[in-house]
C-alpha cells in the first residue's frame, strides 16, 4: 500500500491503487437515487454531502461557511455544476428544518445559485459508515464524478479551500482522496502568556 504524498496547498492525496487492491471493471448504482428538478436539467460534477447528527446549534454556521466557499464562483466560470446534500441520520432535534431554511435562503440569495442545487436527504439511522455509504451508493447524483464528505461542525478559514480540493484532483489523474489540513479551533484561540 503507497503513503500520504504531499501536495502543494497542504493538501493529501492517495491513489486508487491505494484505496483498493483492484477496481471492479463496472460500478453499479443503485436505482434508488431521486433527483431534485435542479439536478434533472444540471448533471453535477461534485456532490458534497454535509453528514449531521443533531447538529442544530452548528449546523447553520457550517452550511453557510460552506456556501462561503469560492468553489460555486469557480464552477460558474467553467460552466460546472454541484449539488449539496445535508444527511441529518438519526437525528432526534431540528437539524433537517434548519438546514432545509439555509438551503432555500441560498437558493434565492447565493450570488451563484445557478450552479449547484442543495437539498436535505434525511436517513433514519445514525451512524459515520452508514451515512458514507448512503452518500455513495444512493444519494449522491449517479453521474457526480467528485464526492466531498464534511462533518457538520466544519468551518472553512480559508475560502478556497474546497477549490484547491478540487484542482488538486483535477491537476492529478492519479488522485483518488485528496484532504485538506485541519486545524483545531483551539489552535485559533489567543495564548495567555504566563509570566
Amino acid at each position: 500500500m503507497g503513503s500520504f504524498t504531499p501536495h502543494e496547498g497542504g493538501f493529501t492525496y492517495l491513489t486508487l491503487d491505494d484505496l483498493v487492491p483492484k477496481l471492479p471493471s463496472q460500478i453499479v448504482l443503485s436505482s434508488g437515487y431521486a433527483m431534485t428538478s435542479a439536478t434533472q436539467m444540471k448533471r453535477p460534477r461534485i456532490s458534497i454531502a454535509v453528514r449531521a447528527w443533531n447538529e442544530e446549534a452548528v449546523i447553520r454556521r457550517t452550511l453557510e461557511s460552506l456556501f462561503e466557499q469560492s468553489l460555486f464562483k469557480e464552477l460558474g466560470a467553467r460552466g460546472e455544476y454541484c449539488e449539496v446534500l445535508c444527511i441529518p441520520n438519526g437525528c432526534t432535534d431540528r437539524t433537517a428544518e434548519i438546514a432545509s431554511a439555509v438551503f432555500a435562503e441560498q437558493a434565492n440569495a447565493h450570488p451563484f445559485a445557478d450552479f449547484f442545487a442543495c437539498s436535505v436527504r434525511s436517513t433514519p439511522e445514525a451512524g459515520r459508515n452508514h451515512t458514507w455509504n448512503s452518500f455513495v451508493h444512493r444519494l449522491a447524483h449517479p453521474e457526480a464524478e467528485f464526492l466531498f464528505l464534511m462533518d457538520s461542525d466544519i468551518l472553512f478559514d480559508r475560502r478556497e479551500t474546497l477549490f484547491n480540493m478540487y484542482r488538486a484532483l483535477l491537476d492529478n489523474s492519479e488522485a483518488g482522496v485528496v484532504s485538506d489540513r485541519p486545524v483545531k479551533d483551539v489552535s485559533l484561540k489567543p495564548q495567555k502568556i504566563v509570566a
